[in-house]
C-alpha cells in the first residue's frame, strides 16, 4: 500500500472517531463497570506511568458488599477488580481512582465513578489529567 493510502486510512480514522474519542491516549482516564462478567474500578493512561491506587467498592441492594483495590502502584493501568462477580447482577461499582506524584507522600483523588451498568463509555473517553 503506497503512503497516500495509509494516509487516507488514517485521516479518515481520526474524522470518524475524533481526537478525543480515546481520551487514555491522550491522558489519564478513569472508569467503573458494573454488572458485566466483572465488577471493575480503573485508572489508566495509554502512554505515560503514573503512582496510582485504584478502590472499587461494591454494594448489592444498597448494601457495601466489599472493597477490590490495587494498593499504590507504578503503572499504566491500575485496577480494583472482582472477576466473575458481575455476571450475577444487581451490583453497584462505586471506583476511587488517587495519584501520587514522585517524591510525596501525599495522594490525590482523581475522581470517583458510580456506576450500576456495564456501558463501555462509565469514562473510559474522559480525560482526567492530574493537576
Amino acid at each position: 500500500m503506497n503512503n497516500k493510502k495509509w494516509f487516507a486510512i488514517i485521516l479518515m480514522l481520526f474524522l470518524i472517531t475524533g481526537n478525543t474519542s480515546y481520551a487514555a491516549l491522550n491522558a489519564l482516564s478513569i472508569h467503573s463497570r458494573a454488572n458485566c462478567l466483572n465488577n471493575e474500578s480503573i485508572s489508566w493512561d495509554g502512554f505515560h506511568y503514573w503512582i496510582l491506587a485504584t478502590e472499587s467498592w461494591h454494594y448489592k441492594v444498597g448494601e457495601p458488599v466489599h472493597l477490590v483495590g490495587s494498593g499504590w502502584e507504578n503503572t499504566w493501568r491500575s485496577a480494583g477488580v472482582h472477576y466473575g462477580e458481575g455476571n450475577r447482577g444487581g451490583y453497584r461499582a462505586v471506583g476511587y481512582h488517587h495519584i501520587r506524584y514522585e517524591g510525596s507522600d501525599t495522594d490525590k483523588l482523581l475522581g470517583v465513578t458510580n456506576v450500576t451498568d456495564c456501558s463501555i463509555y462509565n469514562g473510559w473517553w474522559e480525560a482526567h489529567p492530574p493537576s
